[in-house]
């Protein structure tokens, strides 16, 4: 992997307020994962919603979201709001606990003629916590890097 630009770490730093990461959690344990992740972060901004919140979720010119899967649940929810908002499926990620059948809770989003861009399976917030902030900071990058 490359290294990354130099002025990475300056961009971050001075826009990361101005970014919004969004939970997606609707059942147990992943609803324990998401608070948890929240509270570990200082100085960004997070909300949690519910599956059946998203059609209220509206978003700014920064955001990234993590959809987190749990034992029945699946990304219709997400599937409907990116298309119904005409939002950047790019920016949702999807982390999913050990035990869901990744088949059975992407189908949604693949029917729906979406790409999920990244996928990992975390059962704890610790591993949340890696992954997405990595990928939010790139996010922030992409989105700053101008400004």
């Amino acid at each position: 992997m490359a290294d990354p630009p130099s002025d990475f770490r300056s961009v971050v730093r001075a826009h990361h307020g101005a970014s919004e990461g969004i939970l997606v959690a609707g059942r147990e344990p992943c609803i324990t994962i998401a608070q948890d992740e929240r509270r570990s972060v200082r100085g960004r901004s997070f909300r949690i919603v519910a599956p059946e919140q998203l059609p209220l979720v509206g978003v700014g010119a920064s955001w990234i979201m993590a959809v987190l899967l749990c034992p029945g649940d699946d990304a219709a929810p997400v599937a409907r709001w990116v298309r119904g908002g005409g939002h950047d499926a790019r920016r949702v990620l999807f982390y999913l606990h050990p035990d869901t059948d990744l088949r059975a809770a992407l189908e949604p989003w693949a029917r729906a003629g979406l790409v999920a861009g990244a996928t990992w399976t975390v059962a704890s917030w610790k591993q949340l916590h890696k992954h997405l902030g990595a990928h939010w900071n790139v996010r922030i990058f992409d989105d700053f890097r101008g400004a």
